[in-house]
């Protein structure tokens, strides 16, 4: 199986960790959560910025190589599956980039550039 890199969102570099994940949210990341891409830098955003989906498992340890031989240094990759298009999408995703839906409320609007 192949993986399309432009879908892969690692922030390899300590530097550029603009937030610090809160161990409340580290915790409430696993498996089967909701959660909502958010790509907290300014500028050209990500490809899959403001999608909801669902986490479906750590796709890489800290410091560790994934299945497709990419490392991250500051945190846990997870593999999200959003549901708003057909086929669904499934992305990696960096855990700082992630923010557990518990409610609606909890979901931000992505404001057009």
């Amino acid at each position: 199986m192949s993986f399309d890199n432009s879908r892969y969102f690692f922030l390899d570099n300590p530097i550029n960790l603009c937030y610090n994940v809160s161990m409340k949210k580290k915790k409430q990341l696993k498996p089967g959560v909701m959660v909502q891409i958010w790509d907290h830098h300014e500028g050209m955003k990500m490809t899959g910025h403001g999608q909801v989906g669902y986490l479906v498992q750590n796709f890489g340890e800290t410091g560790k190589l994934t299945p497709d031989g990419s490392t991250s240094s500051t945190g846990v990759i997870w593999q999200v599956i959003c549901f708003n298009h057909e086929p669904p999408e499934k992305y990696k995703v960096h855990e700082s980039w992630l923010n557990p839906v518990d409610k609606i409320s909890d979901i931000k609007k992505v404001e057009d550039d």
